[in-house]
């Protein structure tokens, strides 16, 4: 059943869905680098169907850590969904004032 699961992340006011899989190979990748503990804590944390939910901090080094990954392993071999959550939390972090969280 765990094929069928998703988790879900909240980005600019909506929820951006990736696969369980992506979520655990997005987790085994972030516990590469203690900079990542409190994402991989915000995830661990969060209980399906809620979304997770990251400060705008964790957002900005979450796209960071991303952009590493793919530099590293390529786009083409990221999980499903993952470069699209990238995206789409660089679209809201573009599109914020910026504060502090």
């Amino acid at each position: 059943m765990a094929g069928l699961r998703r988790v879900q992340v909240e980005v600019a006011g909506k929820a951006v869905a990736i696969p369980w899989e992506s979520r655990e190979a997005l987790l085994a990748e972030l516990a590469r680098t203690d900079v990542a503990a409190s994402i991989v804590m915000a995830f661990q944390m969060s209980v399906p169907p809620l979304p997770v939910e990251l400060t705008r901090a964790q957002k900005v080094l979450l796209i960071a850590l991303l952009d590493g990954w793919a530099r590293r392993d390529g786009v083409s071999t990221l999980p499903l969904g993952v470069w699209s959550l990238r995206w789409e939390l660089a679209a809201e972090i573009q599109g914020e004032p910026a504060r502090d969280e």
